[in-house]
C-alpha cells in the first residue's frame, strides 16, 4: 500500500492521500505501508506540523517502510528529511527516492 502525505498534490498510484498533518499522523500510526510519499509543507499555520516531523516520528517509533519518496519543493525541508533518512539506514541515488538498506 502507498500513502501520500501532501496538502496539494495527488498521485494516481497512491492508495490513500493524507492532506493534513493530523491525517498523516493517523495513517502512519495505525497502518503499515510499503511506500510513503512525503511533502514537507502541509499547509498548517503551526510550524511543527510538517512532513519532516511526521517522518521523524515514524522513524523514531520503529516503523520503517521499505520505500520513501520525498516530493517536497522546500529545499530546506527536503535536506532535513534526507538527513533523517540517512540516519535510519535509508539510501538514495537521487536524493528523492529512498530504500531501506539495513534491517
Amino acid at each position: 500500500m502507498i500513502l501520500l502525505i501532501d496538502d496539494l498534490r495527488t498521485i494516481p498510484d497512491a492508495d490513500i492521500t493524507a492532506v493534513s498533518y493530523a491525517s498523516g499522523k493517523e495513517m502512519l500510526e495505525n497502518y503499515t505501508w510499503d511506500e510513503v510519499i512525503f511533502d514537507h509543507d502541509l499547509g498548517s499555520n503551526d510550524e511543527k506540523e510538517t512532513g519532516y516531523r511526521l517522518l521523524s516520528d515514524m522513524l523514531e517509533s520503529g516503523k520503517r517502510p521499505p520505500k520513501i519518496y520525498l516530493i517536497s519543493s522546500n529545499p530546506a525541508g527536503v535536506k532535513k528529511m534526507q538527513l533523517a533518512l540517512a540516519r535510519y539506514g535509508y539510501g538514495s541515488k537521487d536524493g528523492r527516492n529512498y530504500v531501506l538498506e539495513e534491517n
